[in-house]
């Protein structure tokens, strides 16, 4: 999807079908007004300490920008739509700014070799760095958003932690540990 110009929709949605509950990650070209129920929090990257990643709760969605979205019902395909909304130039690669190793990015076109990118995990707990397995290359599909971390960041995860607002990085080796709900997972 590119939108050269800007231009006026009376209507204009975008629909997809979640695999699993957890984080999807989303990227629209128009403001959102309405979204299908079975979904949570819509989360905003803001920030980083250290190697983790700072993640906000938003109450509205804008166009060319990358979030994360809490999908609590995965039984359908979701909806994502806005009625007579101003849609703007489609930015070439939306990313949210930060200035330290972390870069949550968004993409409207296939992204064919999405190598050493952080993508979200199928399960969606957390992401999980682009590595080839075999033959298998791993890719983002348009619409979604994927973190680019600086070149001296190396860990083969990060993980949505404990609450809505961190993501915590997984060292390359050793145990994982992760909250969920009230249980502490290993």
């Amino acid at each position: 999807f590119y939108n050269d110009r800007p231009f006026k929709a009376e209507q204009i949605s975008y629909e997809r079908t979640f695999g699993t509950t957890g984080w999807a990650s989303i990227c629209l070209p128009f403001d959102l007004e309405t979204r299908s129920d079975g979904m949570g929090d819509v989360l905003a990257f803001t920030g980083e300490e250290g190697d983790k990643v700072i993640f906000t709760k938003v109450t509205k969605v804008e166009a060319n920008t990358p979030y994360i979205i809490n999908i609590t019902d995965n039984s359908d395909a979701k909806s994502f739509s806005a009625e007579n909304v101003d849609v703007p130039v489609t930015s070439i690669e939306p990313v949210t700014p930060g200035a330290g190793k972390f870069k949550l990015k968004g993409t409207f076109e296939k992204i064919d070799n999405a190598i050493g990118y952080y993508i979200l995990h199928s399960n969606g707990k957390g992401f999980a760095r682009g590595e080839q397995d075999g033959d298998n290359i791993p890719y983002i599909p348009a619409f979604r958003a994927y973190i680019e971390a600086s070149s001296n960041f190396s860990a083969k995860s990060i993980d949505v932690g404990s609450g809505p607002t961190g993501i915590n990085v997984i060292p390359e080796e050793g145990m994982m540990i992760w909250s969920e709900s009230s249980s502490l997972c290993i």
